[in-house]
C-alpha cells in the first residue's frame, strides 16, 4: 500500500458534543499521565535513575539506538481481556470487554538526542492515514537539557489485533516507538525543503566554471558539474555534503529519498532557521505532543 492514499477509505463524520468532550477527557488523562511518569519524585527518585530497578513495572531492554533505549514491561499480562470503551447513537458511553484481544505492548523510551528542542518539535509530525489497524496510544516528553541535547521521554501501549505472531508485533512495535531518534534528522529534511521551495533563481552574472562559495574553478573535461540540490548554486566537492532528501514524484506522488549534494550555505541556514518563512517561537522548557490513535482490524 503506497501512502498518501489516493482516496480516503473511509467518509468524514462530525462528532457529537459527548463525543468530542469524552476524546478531550481521555487525551487529558494520558497527558496527565505522561506528566506524573515524568516528574522527579514518581520516576527518577523511586528508581535512583535506573529504569530496571522501578518496583512498579517489570523493565526489559530490548534496543538501543543513538542515545535512547527503549524498555518493555514483561508484567502486562498478553492475554486479558481488554475494555473497549464506545458512544452510542444518543451520546451515552457505555463499555464492555472485547472477545478477542490482542496482545498488548507496553513500551518505554528515553535517552537524549542531538539538537534543541525547537528541532525536534519540529520534525515530530502525526500522519493521519485513516487507516484501521489496531489500539495505540503515545505520549511523549520533550526538555531541553542542555544547548545542543534533549531528553526524551515516551510511553506507548501498542495493541496490534489480529493474528500476528507475539515476536513480529514486538519487532514492529519496538522500531515504530524508537524511531523518534530520527526526528532531527526530519527536521532538517524539513527544513531543507522548504529553503528549496522558496529559494531565489540564480544570478546570471555568476561564473557556472566556479565555485559559489570559495570561487573555486570547477571547469575541466573530467570534472562532474555539481550544485546543490536546494539552491541549485555550483559547488565544488570541499563546499558540499551528502545528505538523504525525500522528494515526492509529480506523477506517481510517491515519497523518494536519495542522497543529494547541499552546500554549506543551506545547511548553514537549515541550523540556524527553526522554520523557514515562519517566525521563530519562544524558547520553552518542556512540550508535550500526545498522539491517540485507536482503530479495529477487520479479519
Amino acid at each position: 500500500m503506497t501512502f498518501p492514499l489516493p482516496h480516503q477509505p473511509y467518509p468524514t463524520r462530525t462528532l457529537a458534543i459527548d463525543e468530542s468532550n469524552l476524546l478531550r477527557r481521555f487525551t487529558n488523562s494520558l497527558t496527565a499521565a505522561a506528566l506524573h511518569d515524568y516528574d522527579y519524585d514518581c520516576f527518577v527518585k523511586d528508581c535512583n535513575g535506573d529504569v530496571t530497578q522501578d518496583t512498579r513495572h517489570d523493565w526489559q531492554l530490548v534496543k538501543r539506538r543513538d542515545g535512547l533505549n527503549i524498555y518493555r514491561d514483561n508484567a502486562v499480562d498478553a492475554t486479558h481481556r481488554d475494555s473497549v470503551t464506545m458512544v452510542e447513537e444518543n451520546g451515552r458511553v457505555s463499555s464492555f470487554e472485547s472477545s478477542a484481544p490482542g496482545q498488548i505492548q507496553a513500551l518505554l523510551c528515553v535517552g537524549t538526542i542531538s539538537g534543541t528542542l525547537d528541532d525536534v518539535m519540529h520534525g515530530v509530525k502525526l500522519e493521519d492515514h485513516a487507516l484501521v489497524r489496531g489500539n495505540v496510544s503515545l505520549y511523549h516528553v520533550y526538555r531541553q537539557k542542555s544547548p545542543t541535547t534533549v531528553e526524551v521521554h515516551v510511553r506507548a501501549f501498542w495493541q496490534l489485533n489480529g493474528r500476528m505472531r507475539p515476536a513480529v508485533q514486538t519487532y514492529a512495535c519496538v522500531e515504530s516507538t524508537i524511531a523518534v531518534a530520527r526526528v532531527r534528522m526530519c527536521s532538517q529534511m524539513r527544513k531543507l525543503a522548504q529553503l528549496g521551495h522558496s529559494s531565489r533563481s540564480l544570478d546570471s552574472e555568476m561564473d557556472p566554471s566556479c565555485c559559489s562559495l570559495c570561487r573555486r574553478w570547477v571547469g575541466g573535461c573530467f570534472t562532474a558539474d555539481k550544485s546543490c540540490a536546494v539552491c541549485q548554486r555550483v559547488i565544488c566537492r570541499h563546499c558540499g555534503t551528502s545528505k538523504k532528501l525525500s522528494t515526492v514524484t509529480p506523477h506517481t506522488r510517491q515519497v523518494v529519498t536519495k542522497r543529494q549534494t547541499v552546500c554549506r550555505r543551506c545547511q548553514r541556514k537549515s541550523d540556524e532557521s527553526v522554520v523557514v518563512q515562519e517566525p521563530k517561537p519562544a524558547k520553552r522548557s518542556k512540550a508535550l505532543s500526545t498522539a491517540l490513535r485507536q482503530f479495529t482490524l477487520k479479519n
